[in-house]
């Protein structure tokens, strides 16, 4: 049973990885962007009014507080995708799958909300829950190791 198991959990993290390695590269760029944006001095206009001005300064940082959580959050995504892959750490491969559901955390979230979803549809399965719970024991042949 170990194997298949192993065969059904793969797509989905490796899916979550994918999005993990996206994200965090993504906001590694807008955090880049948004350095060369502030040390060069590219923003609105000097003749635009001042609400202008505060709703771009607004979206600015709204942007730059998403890059940061895409980068930090990309790593525990890429983590608990690679725990789902060895069937260790259940609750870890949950919250690796629930974080790339939400929004905010990613900038991929286009590929994150269904790697997220597929992830979490896997792990509620019940023969998937419970090989999380137990050793692996090899039979003697080839497999994963």
């Amino acid at each position: 049973m170990y194997p298949q198991v192993k065969d059904r959990v793969y797509g989905p993290a490796t899916g979550l990885i994918v999005a993990g390695v996206m994200s965090g590269l993504s906001g590694l760029a807008q955090l880049l962007m948004a350095s060369r944006q502030s040390m060069y001095g590219t923003g609105p206009p000097y003749y635009i009014d001042e609400a202008y001005r505060a709703g771009y300064r607004m979206g600015y940082i709204a942007a730059l507080v998403v890059a940061f959580l895409s980068l930090v959050l990309a790593p525990v995504i890429i983590y608990g995708a690679s725990r789902m892959l060895k069937l260790t750490g259940y609750k870890l491969s949950r919250a690796a799958a629930v974080l790339a559901l939400i929004p905010c955390t990613s900038c991929c979230f286009l590929v994150g909300i269904p790697m997220g979803i597929w992830a979490l549809i896997v792990l509620n399965k019940p023969e998937i829950r419970q090989a999380f719970d137990q050793p692996y024991q090899p039979s003697g042949g080839y497999g994963w190791s």
